[in-house]
């Protein structure tokens, strides 16, 4: 991006010789990028959610009950509690808001 008509092979336009078309070339690139990135985000969290769902019941399918299951679980809500304060830890303090908050 080193002069207005690689600006413009961007968006398929041709270059008028104004500095507000450059900036307006970066904002819908930039734009477009977070909209990607959301996307992706999206996409693992519902693969996420997804993945989650379908274990409780294939686990109920193949016999698995809370009584066989509970010390497993609990050995799960440790090891994400560890993870967690791990997370929270390396973020530092401010980031461990961020993190908890999700901003």
């Amino acid at each position: 991006m080193t002069n207005d008509r690689d600006l413009a092979a961007l968006l398929g336009e041709t270059p008028p010789p104004t500095a507000a078309f450059r900036l307006g070339v970066l904002a819908r690139a930039a734009a477009r990028t977070r909209r990607r990135e959301a996307r992706r985000r999206a996409a693992r969290r519902i693969a996420a959610f997804a993945a989650i769902g379908l274990a409780v019941p294939i686990a109920g399918a193949l016999g698995a009950t809370l009584a066989n299951t509970q010390p497993l679980l609990i050995v799960l809500a440790a090891l994400s509690a560890a993870a967690l304060a791990a997370l929270a830890a390396l973020a530092g303090p401010r980031g461990a808001v961020r993190l908890v908050l999700g901003r």
